[in-house]
């Protein structure tokens, strides 16, 4: 092994990342849910922070922004699934080509 690369590998029974995240340390996904399901008070309204992201959404759907319909109608319809037509000419179904090694072989030549 090249000397510098040794002296800055990992020893033996040694993590790569000692100080890493705390044992109990919540991940990013789980922080979100917990922010989520705290109280907030909106206008002398209390609820979660996840209604009123809900609301913000819903009043910026209702004022026109054509992201916020998007995404109200996403959620409540699904997606607009895309049909692909899968086959070949004349509706005919798709074939992988034939090839001939030894013509293969002959044009690389």
């Amino acid at each position: 092994m090249n000397k510098d690369i040794a002296k800055h590998g990992f020893k033996k029974g040694q993590s790569g990342n000692p100080k890493g995240r705390p044992k109990g340390a919540l991940s990013f996904k789980g922080r979100l849910a917990k922010y989520l399901k705290a109280k907030i008070d909106v206008n002398g309204v209390t609820m979660t922070a996840f209604d009123a992201v809900i609301c913000a959404l819903i009043q910026k759907a209702k004022s026109g922004d054509v992201a916020a319909i998007k995404e109200v109608s996403d959620r409540i319809d699904g997606k607009v699934s895309q049909p692909m037509e899968l086959a070949g000419a004349g509706g005919m179904p798709l074939t992988p080509p034939t090839i001939v090694i030894n013509e293969a072989v002959a044009d690389a030549k």
